[in-house]
């Protein structure tokens, strides 16, 4: 049995991390 609570939250890390880093990727392009 799958702990889809666990997988949820892996992606929504997943998810946030890649958010925050496409973010920090706009504010460097920005800063330039």
């Amino acid at each position: 049995m799958t702990n889809w609570r666990k997988v949820g939250d892996i992606i929504t890390k997943a998810s946030s991390w890649s958010n925050s880093t496409r973010f920090a990727d706009i504010q460097f392009i920005q800063a330039i």
